[in-house]
């Protein structure tokens, strides 16, 4: 399927078309993608009709160009939308071990707290749970995520947690999450990890370029610990490294996606799980010279065309993402307007921050 556009494509509508001869817009500000009347452009050159499609959907404000000002909503339907949470994430401190540069509690994000000396109340992790167990969705599995900071700082609430949602949620599917750094995956921790399955633990692992700004407090590159965890792992509790251990990575740009892909299959032994930018902050200097500092691998490579030409995981990681984000989308044709899911109120996960009262 050939993409035609004008030259921006994060704020314009894309027009298609596919091997058949058929056109349609994928709107960037909905996401949804526009079914288009081809018999129109019978005989008609591709970047003709093109300009012609755009043109059409800017004029007749059924794709917008760079504000949401006049946006249109559609009441999503019920069997669509769940009103009920199914995800309780509870940031159990504000306290980390690591000092990473881009990390949004490091002090360099606007409107961001800052890492501080904080965790969460044993009682307010109860009456969190209570809550959700009282208000969660009627069907499906329940995730409890725990969140720091560092959530393996404070792994005996973890532990405590886990056990008392079991026994408040006792016909419930329950899975569990930890977000964590991975420095803090002590034996004691994997053992837990391999007495419960049903928990699982997600590490940052930027490959090559990891120690740059992942460091510990005393300013120590934090790589080298992080992998010797994952060794321990590999070598006493393969169980645990096949079903409960993924990773994800941060990035720079799309320039370093070689470098992190080569890191994970020589090191690391699975492709990462999520690939995600460093977040933009403006003003920020030491963030700004993060976003455009030379990094490793940025020389760019063929790895979307090794994509699309193969079949192998750990460049599919960088890439399937985003081709899942519009293929899993609907169809949508004339005036039938889409809503977009993350801005209106049918959020599904509760966040209890570690400074939230227990009686709120």
């Amino acid at each position: 399927m050939a993409a035609m556009d004008n030259e921006s494509r994060s704020v314009h509508p894309v027009v298609f078309r596919s091997s058949s001869g058929r056109y349609y817009a994928y709107d960037p500000f909905t996401n949804r993608i526009l079914t288009i009347d081809s018999s129109k452009y019978q005989g008609v050159d591709e970047a003709t009709a093109a300009q012609d499609i755009l043109r059409y959907l800017e004029e007749s404000g059924i794709c917008k160009t760079g504000n949401f000002s006049g946006a249109k909503w559609k009441n999503p339907t019920a069997s669509g939308v769940r009103t009920k949470p199914n995800t309780l994430v509870l940031q159990l401190s504000c306290r980390c071990n690591l000092a990473c540069e881009y990390c949004i509690y490091s002090g360099n994000y606007s409107h961001m707290q800052e890492h501080h000396d904080e965790d969460m109340s044993t009682e307010t992790l109860i009456r969190s749970i209570d809550y959700f167990a009282e208000n969660s969705a009627d069907e499906g599995k329940l995730k409890i995520a725990f969140y720091g900071g560092e959530a393996l700082l404070c792994f005996d609430k973890i532990r405590s947690a886990v056990s008392y949602a079991r026994k408040k949620m006792p016909r419930r599917q329950l899975l569990f999450s930890i977000s964590t750094n991975g420095t803090t995956l002590t034996p004691e921790v994997v053992r837990w990890l391999g007495d419960n399955p049903d928990a699982k633990a997600t590490i940052t692992i930027n490959g090559y370029d990891h120690d740059r700004y992942r460091k510990t407090i005393s300013g120590k590159g934090s790589l080298k610990i992080i992998i010797d965890r994952l060794e321990y792992i590999k070598a006493n509790y393969p169980d645990v490294w096949r079903n409960q251990i993924s990773c994800i990575a941060n990035k720079v740009s799309d320039s370093e996606n070689e470098a992190i892909m080569d890191y994970y299959k020589e090191h690391v032994g699975m492709p990462p799980e999520a690939v995600t930018k460093i977040r933009e902050d403006m003003g920020n200097e030491k963030i700004a010279d993060i976003l455009s500092g030379d990094h490793f691998g940025s020389q760019g490579s063929d790895l979307y065309e090794r994509y699309v030409t193969g079949s192998d995981p750990f460049v599919d990681a960088f890439y399937d993402p985003k081709v899942f984000v519009i293929h899993d989308r609907r169809l949508y044709s004339g005036d039938d307007f889409a809503y977009v899911p993350s801005c209106v109120p049918t959020a599904t996960r509760i966040f209890v921050r570690a400074g939230t009262s227990a009686s709120v």
